[in-house]
């Protein structure tokens, strides 16, 4: 009786849904609406693996109509002015708000909130101290991002839902989507993220933005979180795409300061397995031992953590957690 009124329930809230497709499709485009999401896990969580394939084609639609991008062909080239060569010269974006220009900028200050009704985000935005919550740029930015490419909508969605089923014939438009400087941060960041869990040949497709990303200058929250994703796809994609970004890696395992890059770089390091990648990883070892300048100069919690991934590069050891920052 119970399971009769839940299906009931589900097929009213998700106005009939019942393939993967129709049912991704109705949660991705009421993704502010709790109850929806609510609906939509029960009636996923009744669906196999094999079964969520048939969603795919629909995810990557969705991609392709909230981002307005195409998937990337073989032997496309990655291109971005905004990528410059390694600086240890941190970037300054988000961090200043002379800079961030807060005023024109209100979802920087609020960051989007997709589990709330108009009411309850106009009443958020007045609790956490904005000068207008009526405003309707503000509001809808607030609990819907400005556009539907916001961090909790529909293409964020279709990322993460592309990632579990890890089906390769997405892998074109992630890869697209991953490379789009015009794309919101958290969006790139979700398909990173669904091209690391997808096991195939296919995110060699990735590997210009990889490069690219691997050798930023921008040091910056948002950029951090991308470069953790394209420095470990770098390990799975290897030789020879990645032989070019080789010494760029090395300079952040041996010079970086940012805790997560050094042991993410070793590991990718790994992954191209070059004599020049393992000689890198083999001098590490040897001189970051107690006494020695580079073990002076590294905070005592990052050494292990940057010893065992390199351990792990040169198949010595078991691969480190290294955690996705957040």
């Amino acid at each position: 009786m119970a399971e009769e009124l839940f299906e009931k329930w589900a097929d009213e809230i998700l106005q009939g849904a019942r393939l993967p497709s129709t049912v991704v499709h109705c949660a991705l485009l009421r993704a502010n609406v709790p109850v929806v999401l609510q609906a939509a896990k029960y009636r996923l969580d009744q669906f196999t693996h094999a079964q969520m394939r048939e969603a795919v084609p629909m995810l990557i639609m969705i991609l392709k109509d909230e981002t307005g991008l195409r998937e990337c062909e073989s032997g496309w080239k990655y291109d971005d002015s905004s990528i410059g060569p390694w600086s240890e010269e941190p970037s300054r974006t988000f961090c200043d708000p002379s800079v961030l220009g807060v005023l024109s900028a209100p979802r920087f200050l609020y960051p989007a909130r997709y589990d709330l009704t108009l009411d309850e985000g106009r009443e958020a935005l007045r609790r956490s101290g904005a000068k207008n919550p009526n405003d309707p740029h503000v509001l809808m930015d607030y609990v819907a991002g400005g556009s539907a490419n916001g961090a909790g909508g529909p293409a964020a969605g279709a990322c993460r839902h592309l990632g579990r089923i890890g089906d390769p014939r997405a892998v074109p438009m992630l890869a697209a989507v991953f490379a789009s400087p015009d794309i919101r941060w958290e969006v790139r960041r979700e398909a990173g993220r669904a091209l690391n869990a997808i096991d195939s040949r296919e995110v060699d497709l990735a590997a210009p933005t990889c490069v690219a990303m691997a050798r930023s200058h921008n040091r910056d929250g948002h950029s951090l979180r991308l470069q953790w994703q394209a420095i470990r796809l770098l390990r799975k994609i290897g030789s020879p795409l990645g032989i070019p970004v080789i010494a760029d890696l090395v300079k952040k395992l041996e010079t970086s300061r940012a805790w997560i890059l050094p042991p993410l770089a070793a590991l990718a390091l790994g992954g191209i397995g070059t004599p020049e990648a393992r000689e890198s990883l083999e001098r590490i070892i040897r001189e970051l031992v107690p006494g020695s300048p580079l073990w002076e100069e590294r905070d005592s919690t990052d050494r292990p953590l940057i010893l065992a991934a390199a351990r792990a590069g040169l198949g010595l050891g078991p691969m480190p957690e290294v955690p996705d920052p957040e």
